[in-house]
């Protein structure tokens, strides 16, 4: 590796650890509509987890959380 790809590595740790970057998980919207957004896709995820299979409902639970993690807001929903 290049110096500068160490260093840039160095720097992205050093603001990880020391809190300047979060991960979308852990991210929470202060919007009203973003709260209630969140509250109505937990609710339907809870209704599909006790409705559906196990193996269904996992299959749905991996899309949801690939979606959170590509659209980079998790409590947006859409």
């Amino acid at each position: 590796m290049s110096k500068r790809t160490l260093t840039a590595i160095s720097d992205l740790m050093e603001d990880l650890f020391n809190g300047k970057i979060y991960p979308a998980e852990q991210i929470t919207s202060k919007s009203p509509r973003c709260r209630e957004v969140e509250k109505e896709i937990t609710a339907a995820m809870t209704d599909l987890e006790n409705t559906l299979d196990k193996e269904t409902y996992a299959k749905i639970e991996h899309v949801h959380l690939f979606e959170q993690h590509q659209r980079g807001c998790p409590d947006t929903g859409r």
